[in-house]
C-alpha cells in the first residue's frame, strides 16, 4: 500500500547526552524497583514470622532507603537534561494582579 497522501513521521534521534541520561535514569529506576521489592519482602516477613523481627525490620528499612534513593537519583538524572526547545514561562497569580 503506497498512499501518496500518507506521510511517515520519523522522530529525531536523541543526542549522546540524552541517551546517557535516559540510561542512567533507567538504571536508577531499576535500583528503586529492587528497593520497593525488598520493602514488600520485609513487610511480608514482618507479618509472616519466618524471619526474626530485627531481620524483617532491617530488610524493610533498607528497601525503603534504596527505593527512595534510586527514584530520587532517577529524577535527578532526567532533571539535568536541558530541554531542546525554549522554556515556557507561566505568570503566577501574584504577578498577574500587579
Amino acid at each position: 500500500m503506497n498512499d501518496p497522501m500518507l506521510t511517515l513521521y520519523t522522530p529525531p534521534q536523541p543526542d549522546a547526552a540524552t541517551r546517557r541520561s535516559l540510561l542512567a535514569c533507567a538504571l536508577w529506576m531499576r535500583a528503586g524497583f529492587i528497593g520497593a521489592s525488598a520493602t514488600a519482602v520485609g513487610v511480608i516477613q514482618l507479618f509472616d514470622g519466618d524471619w526474626s523481627m530485627l531481620t524483617a525490620l532491617s530488610t524493610l528499612a533498607a528497601g525503603i532507603a534504596l527505593a527512595v534513593f534510586g527514584w530520587r537519583r532517577a529524577y535527578a538524572a532526567l532533571a539535568t537534561e536541558q530541554p531542546a526547545t525554549g522554556h515556557i514561562t507561566v505568570p503566577t497569580p501574584a504577578a498577574a494582579h500587579r
